[in-house]
């Protein structure tokens, strides 16, 4: 038995849900981001409340952890909803994650040693499918002043710059550290200080593009630079490149040219900078709530 699941066992063998049965809830607001019947990773997934929420909205989930206790209940939580969840008993000491093989990897509240988080997630990023997903919450050595769940070791926790170069190669959709309340089950009981992050490996290799081939305003009301074209790296489907200008931090997107009509208008340089003398706060409010207004009316 390893030592996970040494540390593990005890503490899931008992009737109720440690943790709770409901997902956690970063990963719920972020679910609408995945593909319809995505191939999802989780990892250290415990008793199954995260796996068995993804089945329920129709994704293939596998769900990894050293304990054995923990993977019953993840079966019993599943049957109970009529729902399938492959388990893997594993260690992530010995787990390999297969290079391109998933479309979202998962990993809430899977805190390691330093040394196997860097193995962990470089194999996470290998992990991905281009266009795939990494989704994480967990929490940060500033919770340790808290003490409402979560190791005690500060090495075992998220140091975001730490996190951020484990997972260089994807690009940032969401990296926030902040605190917010956290209530899962007994063992998550309060307030508490976490890192959250979404983030996307690349559809296509970075071209050698020419600049300034226009402007675009999205229908959520962010702006963007056109870049220039790409091809997908797999099945050389045309790609746009395009960097965002405002009102959120730059950064540049490869995304399919079919996503393109409808969603983005051209606009000239001076609406941009029309754009970016308004106040930055109030405009990025206003595309989140347009885009989760979007969103709404989808689903």
């Amino acid at each position: 038995m390893s030592d996970a699941a040494a540390f593990w066992n005890p503490r899931f063998a008992v009737e109720e849900y440690v943790y709770g049965t409901e997902p956690n809830d970063f990963l719920r607001q972020q679910a609408g981001r995945f593909g319809k019947g995505a191939k999802v990773l989780s990892l250290g997934e415990g008793e199954g409340r995260n796996a068995v929420f993804l089945a329920g909205l129709g994704h293939q989930v596998t769900a990894v952890d050293a304990s054995e206790a923990g993977l019953a209940k993840v079966a019993k939580l599943a049957a109970s909803k009529q729902l399938l969840v492959e388990t893997v008993q594993a260690d992530l000491a010995d787990y390999v994650i297969a290079p391109k093989q998933w479309d979202v990897i998962v990993a809430i509240f899977c805190h390691l040693p330093q040394e196997l988080a860097h193995r962990v997630f470089g194999q996470a990023v290998a992990g991905l499918k281009p266009g795939g997903l990494l989704v994480l919450e967990g929490y940060t050595p500033r919770q340790l002043a808290f003490g409402t769940g979560g190791p005690k070791d500060a090495a075992l926790l998220y140091e975001p710059e730490v996190i951020r170069h484990e997972i260089a190669g994807l690009e940032l959709l969401h990296f926030a550290e902040l605190e917010r309340p956290v209530l899962e089950g007994k063992l998550h009981t309060g307030q508490a200080a976490v890192l959250q992050v979404v983030a996307q490996k690349p559809l296509a290799a970075m071209p050698a593009v020419e600049a300034g081939e226009g402007y675009l305003r999205h229908l959520d009301g962010g702006y963007y630079r056109r870049l220039g074209m790409a091809r997908h790296s797999e099945d050389e489907s045309e790609m746009v490149v395009y960097a965002h200008l405002w009102p959120f931090e730059p950064h540049t997107w490869v995304r399919p040219a079919a996503e393109f009509p409808g969603r983005f208008e051209p606009v000239t340089e001076a609406e941009v900078l029309q754009a970016m003398q308004g106040d930055q706060a109030a405009a990025a409010a206003a595309v989140m709530a347009a885009k989760a207004a979007r969103r709404a009316k989808k689903g």
